[in-house]
């Protein structure tokens, strides 16, 4: 898809007065300029200069192509968020920030290295928040490997149910609570943290691939909306899990 509408925007900048017992000092701080391309589901806002031609093409085709299935995936009625009422704005920008989904905007990084999780990132632009972070993020982990997205965030192209058997059989096995604070992003965080963090995410990933290879995607997707396992499982939460635990060990 080449580009049809280019819109270069202006330098924007702001201060941020620093104080001493001296004086103040204003800094002035550059933001990027962004191309605009008017997509089908998206408006992409491509740091000038990040990306060339043919990398831009390859990256709006993806992402548009990914928003099509997910929309197939889930069914349009499912979804929260319709791109044919109001399209998706996605921000392509060079530097180490992590991707992420913020008041419906997708902000990607690493496009260029072929590390974006942009799959990840819209599946959470078009569900939107769950109170249950292990169900939000673990759709969003689960179809990024589904439907072959960029290898990245948390796993990185490694085997989802590998990985979560190795946690499983360890000193952390006590992750498996997935807990909601374990999902949590803090700067400066301890290597433990960030592992720890890393962790749940794969473990959730590989448990909803899980529930919804052995029982369906209507059944898991009635219990992301309700909460209520026993009603769409038959069993709790905890009985599923050991379940899970027994599947991926005898599957290794």
């Amino acid at each position: 898809m080449k580009p049809l509408v280019c819109i270069i925007f202006s330098f924007l900048f702001f201060m941020i007065n620093s104080c001493t017992s001296d004086s103040s000092k204003a800094v002035t701080i550059e933001q990027p300029s962004y191309i605009e391309i008017d997509g089908k589901n998206a408006n992409f806002f491509i740091e000038t200069g990040y990306l060339n031609n043919d990398e831009i093409d390859s990256i709006i085709n993806r992402v548009e192509q990914g928003i099509v299935d997910l929309q197939q995936y889930f069914g349009e009625s499912f979804l929260r968020y319709n791109t044919s009422q109001r399209k998706l704005h996605v921000y392509i920008q060079s530097g180490e920030g992590p991707s992420h989904m913020r008041a419906g905007a997708i902000f990607l990084f690493y496009v260029k290295d072929h590390k974006c999780p942009y799959i990840h990132e819209t599946v959470h632009a078009l569900l939107g928040q769950n109170q249950i972070k292990w169900l939000e993020d673990g759709i969003a982990v689960f179809l990024n490997d589904y439907f072959h997205s960029d290898p990245s965030f948390p796993n990185f192209g490694v085997n989802l149910d590998r990985f979560s058997l190795k946690v499983i059989n360890s000193e952390n096995s006590y992750l498996l609570s997935l807990d909601n604070s374990y999902f949590s992003f803090v700067s400066g965080m301890s290597d433990k943290r960030v592992f720890e963090r890393r962790a749940v995410y794969i473990l959730s990933g590989s448990f909803i691939k899980y529930l919804i290879e052995k029982y369906g995607k209507d059944r898991f997707l009635k219990a992301y909306i309700s909460f209520n396992f026993e009603e769409s499982f038959g069993m709790k939460i905890d009985d599923l899990k050991a379940q899970w635990v027994e599947y991926l060990k005898a599957l290794f």
